[in-house]
């Protein structure tokens, strides 16, 4: 059976996966894991089609059945997981299968783009742009949403509510309200990828570049996260070392004078109040006592069953920390050492392990590789402050990093052959 690449496959499958790239970069979560959303119908069109194209290629390499192998033993380390949570606390059914959906669904999004770059549908770059230009487009509409609110033509806190966008807020001081959602937390990594965009082969003209850092940078103030902050001055950091020494000096005396044009622009007094409030303020205080009190109730679940946790979807009944998604906790990776135990977070890291290594043993010492590396565990250290390491979202995080790797192994290939 023949089929048409350009037409069937881009049409039928490369619309609904590139919908889902989309829609999970600029539609913020609303904490709904239904069927009937913009995210799951594009999911499982994606799913769909590809099933629809494998079966009339008739043919497969075998990097894909590896791949295909490999996603199989995935599923049945879950459903195994699935099950020791049901056999152990089965009144818990509807988040033990909450779970599940969203590991399978963060999977999936690995999978199914390595697939489409295998068979040559898209290129690596243009799932890159993809999601570079998506993410943009939500900190435009992000920042445009918060200018309005502050010249006071709308309430932007009617509008996410109504939209029923979930968010986190506070006073950041000088009139000024912090907003943040998930869809914020990918934007501080792009800027490395963007930044990085010429050895990827991406080729951003430097006003693009340019323009992307400066309004990444704003909507991650608004977003008012230490993390996120301290993601973003890493990125420049990890960039910078990358760079040659002239370069170097010319990024640092840049990003130098335009953090001192930006303090004296807001002001002395009021960068310094949003310093107090972010960084030594009750709130803060509360917020790391909150996450200190998450650690000692999920550790001493974890002690009762040290080797193979509590299952999918366990909780501390007298720790829930959101009353719609019982299993979410901001120090996830704690939480998944409760649920997994130790046999099951040894199998969890392998995954972890197989991307780290496309970057530090695939490879001759490189300080671009290493740079993406130290950026994929920052990644990782983010499951300690936010609970984001499973998602749509996160699915095509660890998809960017796997991409990265698999084109900075394949430059200095095609440089060594030279």
């Amino acid at each position: 059976m023949t089929i048409s690449k350009a037409g069937i496959t881009r049409f039928f499958f490369l619309i609904p996966y590139l919908t889902m790239l989309i829609a999970g970069l600029a539609l913020p979560s609303d904490g709904n894991h239904g069927l009937f959303t913009v995210k799951s119908l594009s999911f499982l069109g994606s799913i769909f089609c590809l099933i629809l194209y494998f079966v009339a290629r008739q043919q497969a390499t075998m990097k894909q059945l590896r791949m295909l192998g490999a996603f199989i033993l995935s599923l049945s380390f879950l459903l195994l997981w699935l099950f020791l949570g049901a056999a152990q606390e089965i009144e818990n059914w509807g988040s033990i299968f909450d779970q599940f959906k969203i590991f399978v669904l963060t999977i999936s999004v690995v999978v199914m783009t390595s697939y489409l770059v295998s068979e040559e549908l898209i290129a690596p770059q243009t799932v890159m742009r993809t999601v570079i230009f998506s993410n943009f487009c939500y900190s435009l509409a992000k920042m445009f949403l918060v200018f309005l609110h502050v010249i006071k033509v709308v309430d932007m806190w009617k509008v996410v509510d109504r939209l029923g966008i979930r968010f986190m807020s506070m006073e950041m001081g000088a009139g000024l309200s912090r907003f943040q959602t998930s869809a914020d937390i990918i934007t501080p990594f792009l800027i490395f990828f963007v930044l990085q965009s010429e050895p990827l082969g991406l080729h951003f003209s430097k006003r693009f570049r340019a323009f992307y850092v400066v309004i990444s940078l704003i909507s991650i103030v608004f977003s008012f996260s230490r993390f996120l902050l301290g993601v973003a001055f890493m990125s420049i950091v990890l960039y910078a070392l990358t760079l040659k020494i002239s370069r170097l000096l010319k990024v640092a005396i840049l990003f130098g004078v335009l953090a001192v044009g930006v303090v004296f622009a807001i002001g002395v007094e009021t960068v310094g109040e949003i310093i107090y409030r972010r960084f030594f303020s009750v709130d803060n205080y509360l917020s790391d006592l909150t996450r200190k009190q998450q650690i000692d109730a999920l550790m001493t679940q974890f002690y009762e069953n040290p080797y193979i946790g509590l299952g999918l979807g366990g909780y501390v009944k007298d720790m829930i920390r959101d009353g719609g998604i019982v299993h979410s906790y901001e120090v996830q990776w704690v939480a998944f050492l409760m649920q997994f135990g130790l046999i099951g977070m040894a199998i969890l890291l392998i995954p972890i392990g197989v991307i780290s290594s496309q970057f530090v043993l695939k490879s001759s010492f490189s300080r671009i590789h290493w740079a993406f590396f130290g950026m994929f565990l920052i990644w990782l250290l983010s499951g300690f402050t936010n609970p984001f390491l499973i998602s749509l979202l996160s699915g095509i995080v660890y998809t960017m990093f796997i991409l990265a790797a698999d084109i900075l192994n394949a430059n200095q290939l095609s440089k060594s052959s030279n």
